[in-house]
């Protein structure tokens, strides 16, 4: 009875949400792992290593989601918009990805001037995962999180435009050129959750929650 009520009530099967958690742990170490790598605490190398096993273990997760999503009678947001979420989050750990492996193949002199958009994911990656549990669990506040998730991730379109004008107030040089690929790549994360909260949000609108 107890496993006929949460389906009624639109709340995910305990493999669902197992597989839609280690997704998002999956975008957590992602995150965590640029940031390390902008502050110099991690070297780069050893950062593409670990990241491209846990881009694997994202893909793997996300296909996970995309099965049990298949058989659920009832999900707690519109499958369709679920299946967007867990593709935008796929695309923002390949997107986190990629930038460890081009600092890698870069190495910038100055990473520091990454760390504040760095920063600034880190923080909306958290308040995402957070949105997205919230919202799986039926959360009464979840709404309100999501208006803070969408403006975290605002917030880093303004730190983004702000880190590329003080990039090219000097004389362009190798070592610009290089910050400005890193920045794209960092821009391109935020697009991506981006994505994964507006349809988050259209499914919230659709379920009326």
């Amino acid at each position: 009875m107890r496993a006929l009520s949460a389906v009624l009530a639109g709340r995910p099967d305990p493999a669902l949400a197992e597989a839609l958690t280690g997704l998002l742990e999956s975008l957590r170490r992602a995150a965590t792992e640029v940031l390390l790598v902008s502050t110099g605490e991690s070297i780069p190398a050893e950062a593409t290593a670990r990241s491209k096993l846990n881009r694997e273990a994202g893909r793997a997760r996300a296909a996970q989601v995309h099965q049990r999503v298949s058989r659920c009678l009832v999900t707690p947001v519109d499958r369709e918009d679920l299946l967007r979420v867990s593709r935008a989050v796929v695309g923002g750990i390949h997107a986190l990805h990629e930038f460890i492996r081009e600092t890698e193949m870069y190495r910038p002199q100055s990473p520091d001037r990454l760390v504040p958009l760095a920063q600034g994911i880190v923080r909306a990656v958290d308040r995402l995962c957070r949105t997205i549990a919230d919202v799986m669990a039926g959360e009464p506040m979840a709404t309100d999180r999501l208006l803070d998730c969408q403006l975290a991730i605002v917030t880093l379109d303004r730190e983004h435009r702000q880190q590329m004008a003080a990039l090219f107030q000097d004389r362009t040089t190798t070592e610009s050129l290089k910050l400005f690929a890193l920045l794209g790549r960092l821009d391109l994360v935020r697009e991506r959750l981006l994505q994964a909260c507006d349809s988050l949000a259209d499914g919230v609108v659709k379920r009326g929650l």
